[in-house]
């Protein structure tokens, strides 16, 4: 059974997870913290004991929980630092698994698996670089809109901020460059808006005295990207050059 087998991996960070074991414990967690909420009411149980129960669930399946998230971002072939990336580390849940072999393991798929045609590795940097590109394009949407209509309650009414209308933009235009000639340029044009955007945020709170933790997270992420970026530009070049040899 899927849901035992994750919960006796609890400590195993390496490895390879699938998407039907991933998404059949996700699931079932949440059936059953729905059951905890939901029982005590049928019963004649008071509301606080359902939500202590659902804690304390929560609590002893957490660990098993994040490995075996950690071992599906391994399978579709990224590094567990995607957890910091909001949007992309749920996009990833829902990637296949890497075909054959990759440098966390075997493919967890079994004989069959392996025995399909193994992707090169400009084929894998271009996908990672595509991915990427994915995700530069919703951030820096996002990021633009967000610049131009402030939210006061459920309402959106326009109010433009030329400087996140900027930075938006800069986003924006990473993402179309890693489709260009030029590509090498956007790692370090990401480390650099993410440092400026970090001093920022610094500066901010030492000056209001108010944090921001998602302002934080933003420039981290962008900076994890970048440094993904760089190694999949510097594959698929390396392996272009081998190819012409």
């Amino acid at each position: 059974m899927h849901y035992v087998d994750v919960l006796e991996k609890y400590n195993k960070f390496g490895g390879r997870s699938t998407r039907k074991e991933y998404w059949l414990f996700y699931l079932t967690t949440m059936a059953i913290s729905f059951g905890f909420i939901f029982i005590p009411k049928m019963v004649g149980a008071n509301q606080e004991t359902g939500v202590l129960l659902t804690s304390c669930f929560i609590l002893l399946v957490l660990l098993p929980w994040l490995a075996v998230t950690v071992r599906r971002f391994h399978d579709a072939g990224y590094s567990a630092w995607f957890l910091f990336i909001p949007v992309f580390s749920m996009a990833i849940l829902f990637f296949d698994s890497q075909r054959g072999a990759n440098k966390y393991g075997a493919n967890p798929k079994g004989v069959e698996a392996v025995k399909q045609e193994q992707p090169t590795t400009a084929e894998l940097a271009t996908r990672t670089i595509k991915h990427i590109q994915s995700v530069f394009y919703v951030a820096g949407a996002i990021n633009v809109f967000f610049a131009i209509f402030l939210r006061e309650g459920d309402n959106f009414h326009f109010s433009p901020s030329p400087i996140d209308i900027l930075i938006g933009s800069a986003i924006l235009f990473m993402g179309w460059s890693l489709g260009k000639s030029y590509r090498r340029v956007v790692p370090k044009a990401a480390a650099i808006l993410s440092v400026i955007l970090l001093v920022l945020n610094i500066l901010v709170h030492i000056l209001t005295k108010d944090i921001s933790f998602s302002g934080f997270i933003f420039p981290i992420a962008l900076w994890i990207i970048g440094r993904q970026s760089r190694e999949a530009i510097t594959v698929l070049e390396n392996s272009k050059v081998e190819a012409n040899l």
